[in-house]
Parts: C-alpha cells; structure tokens; sequence
C-alpha cells in the first residue's frame, strides 16, 4: 500500500470537497459529511477482483486535506483523476494540487497559463 496526501490552499475548502464528492458519486461510492466537515470516495479495482482506492477528503479553516491510500499504480491514477477535476473546478480561484507520496514527491496539476497569440 502507497499513501499520497495534498493540503490545497483556498477560501472555500469545503465547497470544492463538496462538489468532488458530489461529482464523483455519480461513478463510484462518494460521501460527505457537512458536520463533519469530511467526506471520501472510493474507486473500485479496474479489475474488479483488487483492492480499492480510498481518497479521504477534509475542509480545514483556509485548506482542502486529501489523503490517498492504494497500491501504487492506483495511487498515482487517482492523484491524476482527483488532482485534475479539482484544478478544473477551482480555475477561477487559481487552485494548485502538489501531492507528496509517502516515499517522495507525486504528481503536480494547476491551472496552464493561456497561451499568448501569435502577432
């Protein structure tokens, strides 16, 4: 098993856990708890028949924690999977996922600078 944990800065914490839950239950088993303040969701074995992917979620004053617990190939699709759709969701707000594996760095996603037209 290959833990990758990601602390993103943001005003709204609890609105973009919030809305990855909510986009991802349409797929796979996702939850939040508004209470709590917490939530996961977990992405089954591609095969079926392994183990599956669970990426915990928690708004913290000014910050989203999310932790990813899989083997490592699993690990590393789903920091792509989440990494992505939360850049996607927090462009407005400039929002930048940065993982840490537990043997090092992951993978990095923010929001690509426009390119500038050719003149």
């Amino acid at each position: 098993m290959q833990t990758s944990q990601a602390i993103v800065k943001t005003a709204r914490p609890e609105r973009y856990a919030k809305q990855l839950a909510s986009h991802f239950s349409r797929k796979v088993e996702a939850s939040w708890d508004d209470t709590a303040r917490e939530g996961a969701i977990v992405f089954r074995a591609q095969d079926g028949a392994g183990e599956s992917t669970r990426c915990s979620l928690a708004a913290v004053e000014g910050e989203l924690h999310m932790r990813i617990d899989g083997t490592a190939d699993a690990v590393e699709r789903v920091e792509r999977v989440v990494g992505t759709h939360l850049v996607r969701f927090g462009a407005r707000d400039g929002l930048a996922v940065q993982w840490q594996r537990g043997d090092g760095p992951g993978q990095s996603f923010a929001v690509s600078e426009p390119e500038a037209p050719n003149r």
